[in-house]
């Protein structure tokens, strides 16, 4: 039996807490992760949390069987109405990110990619040099400190994670039109 059963009544509760609904999508408030998703702790902190997409599939729909990732329609990751939800395999989720041209965009739309994302601390000459100097020995936290980022994003641009060369650099998607 999954843990969150013996605390369902609290777990809706705390759910509906967080939901903003419009006439669109369903908006969590509560704690979004840097990519937009919305997360609800299962109870103390000890307990874990699960995407805000998951607990509303839970709250509406029940159990979500394994191996199964629930899926936006609207591809806004922190909707949680459930008539814009859908299960679907890891696969699916990928293939659908291809898709829709969506492979390189963050949360609301964002260019995750270099300095067109306007939360980016970083520049690409500043990529180059923490690149160029930890190929020579310097360390990624000493690097962290000095761009003044955390020693997590060093790594990602490191193990080009993140300021992929070419992502950062391609225009935006266009809309595509249904025939």
């Amino acid at each position: 039996m999954h843990k969150l059963h013996k605390i369902q009544e609290s777990f809706e509760t705390r759910f509906w807490k967080y939901v903003r609904k419009t006439e669109g999508c369903w908006l969590w408030t509560g704690f979004l992760s840097k990519c937009g998703r919305g997360q609800l702790r299962l109870g103390r902190a000890s307990e874990g949390a699960m995407q805000s997409a998951r607990a509303s599939w839970i709250v509406h729909f029940g159990h979500i069987p394994d191996g199964m990732s629930v899926l936006h329609h609207c591809d806004n990751p922190s909707c949680v109405r459930p008539d814009h939800l859908y299960l679907g395999t890891q696969q699916d989720n990928m293939r659908d990110k291809h898709d829709r041209k969506r492979h390189h965009l963050l949360g609301r739309g964002h260019l995750i990619a270099g300095e067109r994302n306007p939360n980016s601390t970083l520049t690409w000459g500043s990529v180059a040099e923490i690149r160029s100097r930890h190929s020579t020995g310097e360390r990624a936290v000493a690097l962290a400190k000095e761009f003044g980022v955390t020693k997590e994003q060093v790594y990602h641009v490191l193990h080009n994670r993140c300021w992929v060369e070419g992502l950062g650099r391609i225009a935006a998607p266009t809309a595509q039109v249904s025939q």
